[in-house]
């Protein structure tokens, strides 16, 4: 971060050492964060703040601030569908459509925010039809087992 200084002079020391801390998954106090929010230099939520793509790109990191972010929505979505397809009639668990899916799942989450990620994604495609909860599994709904 600290090369950043060299190349953009709108950035203070301490701004370089904050988005190190943030970098590296340390907490830094939320006027800072704020502040660093406000001006587009980090993302996401309190605690799990992450450098923004813009600095990502400018410090040659963008293989690990999209590894943090994860896969977007809708890949995530289109890949849950691809799993219950081949699952077929037997359908699949959450856990097991966890296990597909988390090395491209955002990083910077816990397991246990990722499960719960996963959750919402099921219940979105079962609000949207797409797929059914038969017990404890997931289905393709029949009108779209052919995705």
């Amino acid at each position: 971060m600290i090369g950043l200084l060299k190349t953009n002079d709108t950035l203070s020391l301490w701004d370089c050492i904050s988005l190190d801390a943030v970098q590296k998954g340390r907490t830094i106090h939320e006027d800072i964060a704020q502040d660093l929010l406000k001006r587009g230099l980090i993302e996401d939520e309190v605690p799990h703040y992450s450098i923004s793509l813009s600095i990502a790109k400018n410090t040659h990191q963008l293989p690990s601030y999209t590894k943090t972010k994860g896969l977007d929505k809708e890949k995530l979505r289109q890949m849950i569908l691809q799993f219950l397809q081949n699952a077929g009639d037997e359908g699949a668990k959450r856990d097991s459509i966890y296990e597909y899916l988390k090395d491209v799942l955002p990083a910077n989450k816990t397991e246990e925010q990722q499960l719960r990620y996963v959750g919402r994604l099921l219940v979105e495609l079962n609000e949207e039809k797409l797929i059914d909860r038969i017990g404890l599994k997931w289905i393709l709904t029949d009108n779209n087992r052919s995705v």
